[in-house]
């Protein structure tokens, strides 16, 4: 099976640039180095850690975190607490670990060091979490914290209720009693949820520009604060960059680092096109690219979209 690696924009290329300079000097010193590394607390859950280094009987574990959201310390981070507990159980002559939650959009790294002892003595506090969790007559507490991260809030019945009721008050919207149910797989309540997912997205959205241009106006929002990130840099003008570099760059490696648009060569084919053949003409030279292995096709997507 391949995989196909995602283009990387100038503003990934940052983050990833970022978590790697905060990264590369414990790299240096580590005596193993595991990737996505498998942490086991035996009989109650498992994870997966983006980085474990292990450095005589030290375990640095390394999540990076590439979201808007900022996650607690690790001294208090759930996450942080199962995962070094299980690099312990993984590496049982470590005595010490340091967990590092690196999150680039902010530039900030969070840190906490850990004894063997103190790690072992939460097992019974992990356990009992992972119980109530898989326990279904556990109660459902949804809130901005509890929810932020939950992968399971389509099928939250109390998120459910909440939105429904909501949505019953917003734009004139009634939903019938059958629609507030756990599991959606009707056909005709994932009619109406998606209606409701549909006015609650405008609503947040418009919530959200509210609250941007109050905050750029000078308003204090308690627990929000501006953030801004650098637009992509692109070249204006590729023939002038070439005659800046061309002494520099071979114009192999030069035109390897240029990307160009089906639209836009298509436009410029047209361009060259005789009077009066231009459509059929930009058609025939893309098909022998095409041909010829030249142009790459990304993954189809699909969607629901509303039907009119």
């Amino acid at each position: 099976m391949s995989y196909e690696l995602p283009t990387l924009t100038d503003e990934h290329a940052t983050l990833i640039g970022w978590c790697m300079k905060k990264v590369e000097p414990r790299l240096r010193q580590a005596d193993q180095i595991h990737v996505e590394c498998r942490l086991e607390i035996p009989g109650i859950t498992w994870g997966t850690s983006d980085k474990v280094l292990l450095t005589g009987n030290h375990i640095t574990l390394i999540d990076y975190k590439f979201g808007k959201w900022i996650v607690d310390d690790p001294k208090e981070n759930m996450q942080a607490k199962a995962y070094t507990l299980g690099a312990f159980h993984k590496f049982p002559e470590a005595t010490t670990a340091e967990f590092i939650f690196l999150t680039p959009r902010h530039e900030l790294e969070q840190s906490a060091m850990f004894e063997r002892g103190e790690a072992m003595g939460w097992t019974d506090e992990l356990k009992a979490i992972v119980a109530r969790a898989e326990d279904d007559s556990s109660p459902y507490r949804p809130d901005s914290e509890n929810c932020l991260f939950c992968g399971t809030k389509a099928r939250c019945p109390e998120l459910q209720k909440r939105a429904m009721a909501i949505a019953e008050d917003y734009d004139g919207l009634l939903l019938p009693e059958s629609a507030k149910t756990t599991a959606l797989t009707d056909p005709t309540q994932l009619q109406r949820a998606l209606d409701v997912a549909s006015i609650m997205e405008r609503w947040a959205k418009n919530v959200r520009n509210a609250a941007l241009e109050l905050r750029l106006e000078g308003v204090e929002i308690p627990g929000y604060d501006l953030k801004q990130t650098a637009g992509n840099r692109k070249i204006k003008d590729v023939v002038s960059a070439w005659s800046a570099l061309k002494e520099i760059v071979p114009q192999e490696e030069f035109l390897e680092a240029c990307s160009i648009t089906i639209g836009t060569l298509e436009k410029k084919l047209k361009e060259q096109a005789p009077r009066g053949q231009k459509q059929e003409f930009a058609k025939s030279t893309l098909e022998v690219l095409d041909g010829l292995g030249l142009i790459e096709r990304g993954r189809d997507k699909t969607y629901l979209t509303k039907q009119r």
